[in-house]
């Protein structure tokens, strides 16, 4: 009895010493898991302000530290916590999903500040207004008015109820985005019921709720735009300024600074970013190539449009293959319908070069050179989206990336990955920015 007593005691106690050693075991791994999730915390929460002061978040390469995992661990016998940067926020693929997140809830107020701004040209009174105020504002009687009489010198006479118009279809798409993004009612009822900003958890609901309401799915071309606002709102073209009868508008970035204070190494570099050419004078002359040429097609389908104008032009290219047949003495001859199609195109590349003056000035010309219901002035910046609109979005991405290396000077990366073997076990953990 004595022997079988010692031989289960004997095993019990092998047992339960496996259990122990088991549980300190996952314990330990716990410990580490704790020790790896808080480093990584606190890296990500050590972000560049470079990046940062053009929306991006990331984190550069010194400083990587294990203080706070040596602390939690108290320095656990192991091979050492190996850590690896990952994701540069410059590469093509990371830089898109970055801008994205930055520029999701930006671009719809970024596209009001482009129509306040045109209607700045028009109506100062609606300049000197704050973009804020603006939305506060909209539905007074003095914004309706202030809409009503610009949209007058903008779009001609307009009908006497298209205040009310504009409130109606307002309200119509407001309560189509509430019904998508909260069907119950919930989030917008949760809000700012009992917000106590003395209370972090208060604060927290708040943050939680705010963001039900922000969260969105971002199609293909909806990130596309997003891609082409930051670059007009973030990089140098080589206009400034908006420039009108009513005065000098200077543009400024995302962040609120003048283009012009920015250095002169800085200037042109977006259309370097369109055209992938590191010359200023070759990527400023494509650019206003392709400008000139948008311009004359436009010109010239207005001109051939134009049944007054060509008969015009018909009869001067009569005259000119008249001249030309009587100088050479029959010799050469030149049909005149032929030489009235030549005139137009020269006409309208004069118009098309003048216009472009006129935009590299920073001066607004309108799409259609004739007289037509809805013919809306562009800018130099419009074009500029037009051809990043053509350009392929990784191509882009990753052009606009290289820039913002160069400004900034130096690489950040988005993503951590770490790893800690002790007693054989290898335990990673990986977090970044979402």
């Amino acid at each position: 009895m004595a022997l079988f007593f010692c031989l289960v005691l004997g095993a019990s106690l092998i047992l339960v010493s496996v259990w122990i050693r088991a549980a300190d075991s996952r314990r330990l791994e716990h410990q580490v898991v704790r020790a790896m999730e808080a480093q990584t915390q606190t890296i990500l929460a050590r972000y560049d302000q470079s990046y940062r002061e053009y929306g991006l978040f990331a984190f550069r390469t010194d400083s990587v530290n294990t203080a706070v995992f040596d602390r939690m661990t108290n320095n656990l016998a192991g091979q050492g916590l190996a850590v690896l940067s990952q994701q540069p926020v410059t590469e093509a693929n990371v830089l898109v999903g970055a801008v994205t997140r930055y520029m999701k809830g930006l671009l719809p107020a970024t596209y009001f500040n482009q129509v306040r701004l045109r209607l700045d040209q028009v109506d100062q009174s609606v300049g000197q207004l704050e973009l804020g105020s603006q939305i506060q504002t909209l539905v007074s009687e003095t914004q309706k008015n202030c809409l009503k009489s610009s949209a007058q010198e903008l779009f001609g006479a307009v009908d006497n109820g298209l205040e009310e118009e504009l409130a109606v279809e307002a309200q119509k798409a407001y309560q189509a985005y509430r019904e998508e993004v909260d069907p119950d009612g919930d989030a917008y009822a949760e809000l700012f019921d009992e917000l106590d900003f003395l209370q972090p958890d208060s604060l927290s609901g708040f943050a939680e709720n705010l963001d039900v309401l922000l969260d969105m799915e971002t199609g293909a071309v909806y990130r596309k735009l997003c891609l082409i606002e930051y670059a007009i709102g973030t990089f140098r073209s080589g206009v400034d300024s908006w420039r009108s009868d009513s005065g000098t508008l200077t543009l400024k970035d995302l962040g609120g600074k003048p283009f012009l204070n920015m250095k002169d190494s800085r200037k042109l570099e977006l259309e370097k970013i369109i055209t992938g050419f590191q010359s200023e004078q070759a990527a400023q002359t494509a650019v206003k190539a392709f400008i000139t040429a948008c311009r004359t097609l436009v010109h010239l389908g207005s001109i051939l449009s134009d049944q007054q104008q060509m008969e015009t032009i018909r009869a001067a290219a009569a005259a000119c293959s008249a001249a030309i047949a009587l100088i050479s003495g029959g010799t050469v001859v030149l049909e005149p319908e032929t030489l009235t199609y030549v005139i137009a195109a020269a006409k309208a590349m004069g118009c098309g070069l003048d216009d472009m003056n006129k935009l590299g000035q920073g001066r607004a010309v309108r799409f259609w050179p004739d007289d037509v219901a809805v013919n809306p002035k562009l800018y130099y910046q419009d074009y500029l989206r037009v051809l990043m609109l053509m350009l392929p979005e990784d191509r882009l991405a990753e052009r606009m990336g290289t820039r913002l290396e160069q400004i900034i000077g130096y690489q950040a990366y988005t993503e951590i990955k770490m790893s800690f073997d002790f007693s054989g076990r290898v335990v990673e953990w990986q977090g970044g920015y979402q």
